[in-house]
């Protein structure tokens, strides 16, 4: 299970190390200031069941270390979202992964089952990552893969082999 479920709630200077699956499960709020290590699953993950309640998700100055590397419930990404997750930023990050075990994604995307659960409004800015799958790996469940509005800016990639790759979950 997670570490923390929320909605519309900040977690900021916070330290996950050693969880077996995904830390944070959030559709919106702020992850601030926290650190990631030594973790199976992703660090975030943002799922939201009504696009409505999909106000936003800010990952900012955050550091993971060794995370997302054993395939243990959501491991695509750091960052994973899935299921309408509308507007997320995430800015200012290191995520790096030495311990000798690729890491799948960078970021992780579950692809939705019809086009009214697509993800949208996705903001990468200031990100330094290595040693990764992927950039972006996506789990498309046999359906088209379909993102509205992706933005890397002033991102440095170093060593994540391919910038998208599919498969099934």
């Amino acid at each position: 299970g997670w570490a923390i479920s929320s909605y519309r709630c900040d977690i900021e200077s916070c330290t996950f190390i050693n969880h077996p699956n995904e830390c944070i499960s959030q559709s919106s709020g702020t992850v601030r200031n926290c650190i990631f290590k030594d973790n199976w699953g992703s660090a975030v993950h943002s799922s939201v069941a009504d696009a409505d309640t999909a106000y936003g998700l800010l990952i900012e100055n955050c550091y993971a270390g060794n995370t997302n590397t054993k395939n243990n419930g959501h491991d695509e990404g750091v960052i994973t979202f899935s299921q309408k997750s509308r507007n997320i930023r995430v800015r200012d990050c290191v995520f790096d992964n030495t311990s000798g075990t690729r890491g799948q994604g960078v970021f992780g995307s579950l692809s939705a089952q019809n086009s009214v659960d697509n993800d949208g409004n996705f903001q990468a800015s200031g990100v330094k990552a290595s040693n990764f799958n992927s950039i972006l790996t996506v789990s498309t469940n046999g359906s088209t893969l379909d993102f509205d509005n992706v933005s890397l800016e002033n991102c440095i990639f170093d060593n994540c082999r391919a910038l998208v790759f599919g498969g099934a979950s």
